[in-house]
């Protein structure tokens, strides 16, 4: 029996993957190791298609994937990024223990699979509440708001955060009971952002002043759940530096995680044109002065926001390429990281919340190990 064995390695994880069995070439082991003395948690782990070749297109929907410690079988996710009805990944999640070893195993079974009823993350367009996109998972919800709140004069492109304290997806329950600026024991919707960036909307600068795109005018939901959303928001074309450039923010927000990957792309038809890209984040007044950390070195922000005497503390995270920083700056108004000059017309940078009453942080330090952690893990690319 002949096995191709292919390893990766990384400071946190060791995969090995045996592939392929010649006695059964779509069944497919991987192997895991925690090298480390942190756990981690809710790992997405990401297979590309072309590991999957012995399987045909319809084969994948029909796959098991399989704890080999329990025999249980674990929810996954197939994603057609590109949209051209060809799957481009398998997504699948695992927790493992500061030094634990772990295995699983991918073949194909005899029915297609239908995980809706365990999925964790969830995005809608909201035309019932003036245009908003909202997106959520199992630990926070965000939104941003569309051309109906533009048309009535509320202009902002800034990402705006709901808190939760349940594991339970609550957006369809809290637009239908028009009450989510209460908490009924859920989370709520206690945060401002106003015209300001909110947590970790983007912007450009030109001659010192922020140019902004204003609401989305398109949206597009490319996968929704159970392990991971995805969605586009596409803005009016505006100017910059003199030439027309139309924005394009892909989200994507897995089960467990506190922070969303945000990939923005300009289109212009300008090839000489550079880029002088921000990430803001509104700044909020409170019972103390809050807490903040930026740490250049490691590319992570971190704001613990002033206690608010009624609902506790919400925390803001940005995780921005070191080798694009440039500096932060402070204005009465938001904290700006600005990137350094470039002809490129992407960027890609992580942005998200926490809260103090969600059980999963009570201090700034917490919030911090954990940027730090899923900073490093961001870094490994297991696949």
């Amino acid at each position: 029996m002949k096995k191709i064995i292919i390893t990766v390695t990384s400071t946190f994880l060791l995969l090995i993957l045996f592939n392929y069995c010649s006695e059964n070439p779509t069944q497919i082991k991987l192997s895991f190791s925690n090298n480390t003395k942190t756990d981690i948690i809710e790992k997405t782990i990401e297979v590309d298609r072309n590991k999957l070749k012995n399987f045909a297109e319809d084969d994948l929907t029909k796959l098991k994937v399989i704890n080999n410690a329990t025999q249980e079988e674990i929810v996954y996710q197939l994603i057609d990024l590109n949209q051209d009805e060809k799957n481009d990944k398998l997504l699948f999640q695992i927790s493992i223990k500061a030094g634990e070893k772990k295995s699983v195993t991918i073949f194909k079974g005899n029915e297609v699979k239908n995980f809706n009823s365990r999925t964790k993350v969830y995005a809608k367009f909201v035309p019932e509440r003036k245009d908003d996109f909202a997106w959520e998972n199992d630990r926070i919800a965000f939104r941003m708001y569309g051309p109906a709140l533009e048309a009535s004069g509320e202009v902002s492109n800034g990402i705006d955060v709901w808190v939760k304290s349940t594991r339970n997806l609550v957006l369809d329950k809290w637009y239908k009971g028009e009450d989510y600026h209460t908490d009924h024991g859920e989370g709520l919707d206690y945060y401002k952002v106003g015209p300001s960036l909110g947590c970790g909307g983007s912007a450009l600068l030109e001659k010192e002043e922020l140019n902004k795109s204003k609401n989305f005018i398109k949206w597009n939901i490319i996968a929704n759940g159970p392990v991971r959303t995805v969605f586009e928001l596409t803005y009016a074309p505006r100017v910059y530096k003199g030439s027309k450039i139309t924005e394009v923010k892909r989200i994507s927000l897995d089960s467990g995680s506190n922070l969303n990957k945000i990939e923005v792309k300009y289109i212009t038809d300008s090839d000489s044109i550079t880029f002088k890209n921000i990430i803001g984040i509104v700044k909020h007044s409170g019972e103390d002065e809050g807490t903040i950390n930026f740490n250049k070195e490691k590319g992570i922000f971190t704001y613990w926001e002033p206690t608010n005497k009624e609902h506790g503390n919400t925390a803001i995270g940005i995780i921005v390429d070191t080798e694009t920083i440039d500096k932060m700056e402070e204005t009465p108004e938001q904290y700006l990281i600005i990137l350094k000059e470039t002809s490129k017309k992407t960027f890609t940078y992580y942005a998200g919340a926490g809260w103090s009453k969600s059980g999963d942080f009570n201090n700034p330090k917490e919030w911090i190990d954990y940027l730090e952690n899923f900073n490093n893990e961001v870094k490994t690319s297991l696949m």
